[in-house]
């Protein structure tokens, strides 16, 4: 669906209430650190090659160190650069009833999966964020934003907030109505939940009876159950699903969670 741009108003979508333009500043401190990765990773190179003396007797093994080292940090380094680039934006315009993402709509009514994965590394000073949004829409178009885009974690909190309720509602009528109701990587229905584990990759299934509760974080969604030991709760070694493929993570926990509260085990 094409968009109208630079305008307060949009024929769909209705009037505008927020701008998140690409967060260039972010790109910008992303790529200098990579360019100072391949920097070193070209340094380390040419005292491979003897251009750059060391103070000290080079050998075979030296040489060869120097070389592995200047090719992981010069992959490095390029990988920083291309990711920042390719991850600026895009701009993202939301409305009354929808936002818009470049050019393409997204009216709330027909959004019909948000996904997400929240982490944030400083690898020796160099902004590393593996935080990344996925947005569908009932027709299969996808948009993805990172911290690329100015405001990124608040454009992410407004999505749920619009989508969550009608979202929830329609999970819990086809739990009620006896239906399988899917969330990508985990799914439940009368019997109980079914997901596939990030440790061993395979599909587990967990009685209602057996489930505890869950605790999400930005990566991980842990399955609580009855028979789970101490030492695994302390460890995280417990069972767990992959937060990025858990379609509309914050309605699956909030159906889990009122299923349990409604058996009296959560």
């Amino acid at each position: 669906m094409a968009a109208t741009l630079g305008t307060d108003m949009h024929p769909e979508l209705g009037s505008r209430v927020a701008v998140h333009p690409p967060n260039y500043a972010y790109t910008v401190r992303r790529v200098l650190a990579g360019v100072l990765v391949v920097v070193a990773g070209v340094a380390a190179a040419l005292i491979g090659l003897k251009v750059i003396p060391l103070p000290v007797k080079e050998g075979f093994w030296e040489t060869a160190a120097a070389f592995a080292l200047g090719g992981i940090l010069l992959a490095c380094g390029l990988f920083f650069v291309v990711d920042a680039v390719r991850k600026t934006g895009p701009r993202v315009l939301v409305y009354d009833r929808g936002f818009v993402a470049g050019r393409e709509a997204f009216p709330w009514d027909l959004v019909d999966a948000f996904y997400q994965l929240g982490a944030e590394l400083n690898v020796s000073g160099v902004p590393l964020s593996l935080t990344e949004y996925t947005v569908r829409r009932d027709d299969g178009r996808v948009v993805r934003f990172t911290r690329g885009v100015c405001g990124a974690g608040s454009l992410a909190a407004v999505i749920q907030q619009r989508i969550h309720p009608r979202l929830l509602a329609e999970a819990r009528a086809a739990f009620a109505a006896g239906r399988k109701v899917s969330f990508g990587d985990a799914s439940i229905d009368a019997d109980g939940l079914r997901f596939s584990d990030v440790m061993s990759g395979q599909w587990r299934k967990v009685s209602w009876h057996e489930l505890r509760g869950m605790e999400a974080d930005g990566t991980q969604i842990r399955v609580r159950k009855a028979s789970e030991s101490r030492l695994a709760r302390l460890t995280g070694a417990s069972e767990s699903i992959a937060t990025r493929k858990v379609a509309n993570a914050a309605v699956f926990l909030s159906l889990v969670a009122e299923i349990l509260a409604g058996r009296g085990t959560a």
